[in-house]
């Protein structure tokens, strides 16, 4: 972040945390992510003790009471909303951690009383495959960056499925090429395979920040992460594709050879 744009998230981190201090004395510790409109996060630190509050900036060894994770624009608007679109700004905050303490967290910062704390999606009638098309339509909406984010998502999650165990099988079959040594085969092949699973878990894992930021900063609520329905809807096409290349490319038979003649 900038340094204007980190100079306002102390302004306003000041502002919730003095909000906060209202009502009964609190001795907590809150960690606060700020995500950038790539996803990243920057990590500030309430600590609550009775009347007394203190903010700074960067995430201490002690672990927190609450973690919080937002963007800038939702921060600002818990200082400068009123009614109804405090509330709602207060509702798009992402807590983690005891679900008490986060509907006080909420409730004095101008959110409805209702727990914050994420629950358990629930099945959506219809299946995977009206919510995948209430999803896309839903990133569709969101313009051509989170359409592409999403379709990054699916490409690297294909990769995942089906990338890795190719990598794997073909770094195997080199060594045993050059050293016709079984344990260095499968050596060979598990590192390649644990290497590609890394890599392409943290590719993911910044890609599914970025997109989640993304719908933050354009107002949308998030009651499912886009990667779930990414890696579903991956795995099926893997495991689609995996079955044309066996039956149509491989010329693999159906029943073993001299069954039937």
């Amino acid at each position: 972040m900038s340094t204007e744009t980190t100079e306002r998230a102390d302004a306003a981190l000041q502002a919730v945390a003095e909000r906060l201090t209202h009502g009964p004395p609190l001795t907590v510790l809150i960690r606060w992510t700020l995500l950038d409109p790539r996803g990243r996060g920057e990590v500030w630190e309430l600590l609550l003790a009775g009347e007394r509050c203190t903010v700074r900036r960067l995430e201490g060894d002690a672990p927190p009471d609450l973690r919080v994770e937002t963007t800038p624009l939702v921060l600002e608007q818990l200082v400068t909303a009123q009614g109804a679109a405090l509330a709602h700004a207060a509702g798009r905050l992402r807590l983690a951690g005891d679900a008490k303490l986060a509907r006080t967290i909420v409730e004095r910062l101008g959110g409805r009383s209702a727990a914050p704390a994420p629950a358990a999606t629930q099945p959506e009638p219809g299946g995977l495959l009206v919510s995948t098309v209430r999803l896309v339509v839903g990133i569709t909406r969101l313009g051509a960056e989170a359409l592409l984010t999403t379709l990054t998502m699916f490409l690297a999650s294909v990769g995942l499925w089906l990338g890795v165990p190719i990598m794997a099988v073909w770094c195997g079959a080199q060594v045993q090429s050059d050293t016709k040594s079984i344990g260095a085969t499968i050596a060979a092949g598990g590192a390649a395979g644990v290497v590609g699973v890394v890599l392409l878990g943290m590719l993911l894992h910044r890609l599914d920040m970025h997109q989640r930021s993304i719908r933050g900063e354009r107002g949308m609520v998030e009651d499912r992460r886009v990667l779930d329905f990414v890696m579903t809807v991956s795995a099926f096409v893997s495991l689609a594709l995996f079955g044309a290349w066996f039956l149509l490319r491989s010329g693999a038979e159906l029943a073993p050879v001299g069954i039937g003649h």
